[in-house]
């Protein structure tokens, strides 16, 4: 069978896609990227009218900002542009599957697990690309690893802004501990470095944050398990700016702990 050549640039970087997606063979990564191409096109072709113009693209009626162009955490996708979809695991940047829709849907509830780090994800870490999104570009400049970070870290933190401030009923009570356990569970998981100009969604032990409403600095001692679904506590010490740490450690427990994750009140102190 006759070799085909190419550049050393282009083969470091069909060996980084190999080793960070768990190829078997330089041929399986080339296959896959020709897949994602093939699923572009074919849209592409069927997107052009009758009379060989092309169909003017409307995008849904959605005034959110997201962070990262042709990116949506699955849990906020509708319909994709010309109804093509690829899901990424933004933990080991792989793809998990790809799809196209035949009518609008919506993920209110979906679970899956990804088939290269085995993490278990749903609608609220898996991230959906669409087809405008320059998947092969993003890929070969090592870009795409940021840009599923930037997308998930922006859903979650507006995700919680807009859970309510007073939560009237229990199972109201109950959604909303769920979701705060939930990407605090995520953010351990994936052991992101969090910006520091973004409330974090999860406490470490070791770390220290900021109160952005009183200025008071939460230095994370350790976690204190609560099992199930319940929001850990924490034993940390508090103090106001200007005081100094001399100060006894105390329990915070998981009502105040999930109330200040969700209010978007702590910041990461570098």
């Amino acid at each position: 069978m006759p070799t085909i050549r190419v550049r050393d640039w282009t083969k470091a970087r069909l060996d980084e896609i190999r080793e960070r997606q768990n190829h078997s063979s330089h041929d399986s990564v080339v296959k896959t990227l020709l897949k994602d191409h093939e699923l572009a096109a074919a849209r592409e072709q069927a997107e052009t009218s009758l009379n060989g113009t092309k169909q003017e693209y409307e995008a849904p009626r959605d005034d959110t900002e997201y962070a990262v162009q042709g990116m949506k955490v699955l849990e906020e996708l509708e319909t994709p542009k010309d109804n093509v979809g690829f899901l990424w695991c933004p933990n080991c940047n792989s793809e998990v599957a790809h799809f196209t829709f035949t009518e609008p849907s919506s993920f209110d509830d979906f679970e899956t697990s990804c088939p290269q780090c085995f993490n278990g994800l749903d609608q609220h870490a898996l991230v959906a690309i669409e087809i405008d999104y320059p998947l092969e570009q993003k890929l070969v400049s090592d870009e795409l690893a940021k840009d599923l970070k930037t997308a998930v870290i922006d859903y979650w933190d507006r995700r919680l802004q807009e859970t309510p401030t007073d939560v009237g009923s229990m199972n109201d009570r109950d959604h909303v501990e769920r979701l705060v356990w939930e990407f605090d569970q995520y953010a351990k998981d994936f052991m992101w470095d969090w910006p520091t100009d973004v409330p974090v969604v999860g406490l470490e032990s070791g770390n220290a944050y900021k109160n952005t409403t009183d200025k008071e600095t939460i230095e994370i001692l350790e976690r204190v398990p609560k099992g199930g679904t319940n929001i850990d506590a924490f034993r940390v010490k508090r103090y106001s700016e200007g005081s100094g740490d001399q100060t006894e450690s105390e329990l915070l427990e998981s009502e105040p702990v999930c109330n200040l994750l969700r209010n978007r009140k702590l910041e990461l102190i570098e």
